[in-house]
């Protein structure tokens, strides 16, 4: 994601992340009904600056480097701050739509 050249590119890949990582749980059962929740949450999502999105890679990697160590708190506490920073700051409307 860091060298994508443009938003759509690096929302492609921000989407292959996490359907990468959905799969890399174990569970492929998830990964189907993880991906049909991204699809529509990736209604809500902003063409933020490349600048801002990439910024996000650094939770990516946090969380890829949590999950090496084995440490599913930390692993966690990872997800949990970029659920927390993507729905303050990258997903308009989903209080508006009763997404809550």
């Amino acid at each position: 994601m860091d060298a994508a050249p443009s938003w759509a590119e690096f929302h492609g890949c921000d989407e292959r992340f996490h359907l990468r990582l959905a799969r890399a749980t174990g569970m492929p059962s998830i990964a189907t009904p993880y991906g049909a929740v991204l699809q529509e949450l990736y209604r809500y999502y902003l063409p933020y600056p490349l600048e801002a999105l990439r910024e996000s890679n650094e939770e990516h990697r946090s969380l890829v480097d949590a999950l090496r160590r084995k440490d599913a708190s930390a692993a966690a506490e990872v997800a949990r701050r970029h659920v927390e920073v993507l729905r303050s700051t990258m997903f308009v409307g989903l209080m508006d739509s009763g997404a809550s």
